[in-house]
């Protein structure tokens, strides 16, 4: 966690919300001048002090902090100086369907995309890797011009973070609840590199590691719940939410997020290829997709659009399919056709946006 971005972006306590409820830095038990790794966040108010852990430099701001921690005890213990070898026995001793087995799929899946580009052994051909990169540059070509602070919302390992920042200025945040996913993207943060199993076929992966030559400064990486945000109103000019928005228990707090969070005159990217499942959202939540009696016919991009603008935003330009790709082992890659929109708050939002000296 970053002092220049706590300091900046003031956290508040997602247990109370209170006014004088911005968190405090206590008890740091590992941390220098710029950065803490290791320490507990308090909730300043009498009626609450709730703490909050800081793990392997990531915040966990989240109301039910313990939970989110006690579902990532694997990767938060994760060892990385083990051999080819003795990873790969630990995993065919876990077997098919283990939590290791589920940990790596997962990282292999959303690192490929994000990174892989940069790998020199990665084999050429279609699908490419980069594709949440390229929908993201569509979506701020859609928005026009943007500006920082810039907040990626369920930013996964990281690199439209990395991206988000080089394109607009001030302080830029990537948050998600994925604590594995977290990891990775800090690690890329700190040290320039990724390293991440990349699944061949079954349970048999092939450790990759590089260089990945991305904009990493005004960048921090938090765990926090993209449905109520623990940020003051009016922080950010830039918005950005990919795939998220049908892999979430509410969708439409969200958006309210989301517009919340935002300036006047702020934008949003907002990206998703409608893939509803009742395991992530609730059926009754969904936006469209229900029946062909339903509105539009059950149609979920103008049911979007209509909750952009129930949550106080204007939809500016839209592009309806562009791709994204899922890699989930060597011969097969899953390609979703997102729809992209860039939308405006036009409307009045009480701003606590850091001052220029501070970005």
């Amino acid at each position: 966690m970053k002092l220049e971005h706590f300091a900046a972006f003031r956290p508040l306590c997602p247990a109370c919300r209170g006014s004088e409820a911005s968190l405090g830095i206590d008890r740091v038990a590992k941390g220098d001048g710029h950065e803490i790794f290791e320490a507990m966040l308090a909730c300043p108010n009498p009626a609450c002090r709730a703490q909050y852990p800081v793990l392997d430099g990531i915040p966990v701001i989240v109301a039910d902090a313990r939970s989110v921690v006690a579902g990532s005890v694997l990767p938060l213990l994760a060892r990385d100086d083990l051999s080819d070898l003795a990873e790969d026995v630990i995993a065919e001793c876990g077997g098919p369907g283990s939590a290791l087995d589920t940990y790596r799929q997962q990282l292999s899946s959303y690192a490929w995309d994000h990174y892989a580009e940069f790998d020199p052994a990665e084999p050429t051909g279609e699908p490419r890797p980069g594709a949440v990169a390229r929908l993201l540059a569509r979506g701020l070509a859609l928005a026009g011009p943007t500006t920082g602070p810039a907040l990626d919302l369920g930013c996964s390992v990281g690199r439209t973070t990395f991206e988000l920042a080089a394109a607009t200025s001030g302080l830029t945040l990537g948050i998600d609840l994925n604590l594995a996913k977290l990891r990775l993207a800090a690690a890329v943060l700190r040290t320039g590199r990724v390293r991440y199993p990349r699944r061949r076929v079954g349970s048999v992966y092939d450790r990759r590691e590089f260089a990945v030559p991305l904009h990493r400064e005004r960048v921090d990486f938090w765990a926090c719940d993209v449905t109520a945000l623990p940020l003051a109103g009016g922080l950010f000019g830039t918005v950005v939410s990919l795939n998220v928005l049908d892999s979430i228990a509410a969708p439409a707090a969200h958006l309210n997020a989301a517009a919340t969070a935002m300036e006047p005159g702020g934008r949003l990217v907002l990206g998703c290829p409608y893939d509803w499942a009742p395991a992530a959202t609730s059926a009754e939540v969904w936006l469209g997709g229900h029946s062909r009696r339903a509105t539009h016919e059950g149609a979920s991009e103008p049911a979007a659009v209509a909750a952009l603008v129930a949550a106080g935003l204007t939809v500016e330009a839209e592009d309806p399919d562009v791709p994204w790709h899922v890699r989930m082992h060597d011969r097969a890659t899953v390609t979703y056709r997102c729809h992209l929109m860039a939308a405006s708050r036009t409307g009045f939002a009480t701003s606590g946006r850091p001052d220029a000296d501070s970005e």
